[in-house]
């Protein structure tokens, strides 16, 4: 009978193990997706871009630096270049006496490509868009027919609260009863 119970048990642990990781899986499958797609747009704006920086002599790195801020740019993070270029510029053997020009090559095609994809109409292209956004609501309730006579919402009438600044604290919490008291 034991022997019966702890294949029930091992078969139960098996069907729910093949069936937890479906929600991250489905999520990978999605990023890995919008990561290629983004990738593809640049690819294909810098393609049709290339042929007016052809007479730059550090069009690799503009280029480079271009199909990232069109990549950025898409997944929302603005029109600001980051504070470093890249880990490849970091290397010794790639600091060479016109090191300076690829890195500002880098960051020019940052720029431009960052333009270029809010020009495209892509810029946050993969912004999730909130109730906030749609509506611009402040309360926790829409307004709304309800359809049945007599029925009544429920008080959810609160007014959000911005976060606290930082270096100030937080609304203290109220006072809950003595554990002994649960009891």
């Amino acid at each position: 009978m034991l022997n019966q119970r702890a294949r029930l048990a091992m078969l139960s642990l098996v069907v729910t193990s093949l069936f937890a990781g479906c929600a991250q899986i489905e999520d990978c499958k999605d990023e890995k997706m919008t990561c290629l797609n983004n990738m593809c747009e640049a690819h294909v704006a810098w393609k049709c871009a290339e042929d007016c920086f052809a007479n730059d002599p550090y069009r690799h790195d503009f280029g480079k630096g271009f199909r990232q801020g069109y990549i950025d740019a898409m997944n929302g993070k603005g029109e600001c270049a980051p504070t470093l270029p890249p880990r490849c510029y970091w290397k010794t053997h790639n600091r060479t006496c016109d090191y300076p020009q690829k890195v500002a090559s880098w960051y020019d095609g940052y720029l431009t490509g960052t333009t270029q994809a809010a020009a495209d109409g892509l810029e946050n292209n993969g912004r999730i868009i909130t109730s906030l956004e749609l509506y611009g609501q402040t309360k926790c309730q829409a307004e709304f027919e309800w359809p049945v006579e007599g029925a009544q919402p429920l008080n959810h009438d609160l007014e959000l609260s911005p976060p606290p600044l930082p270096g100030t604290n937080p609304p203290s919490l109220p006072e809950l009863p003595p554990a002994d008291h649960l009891e």
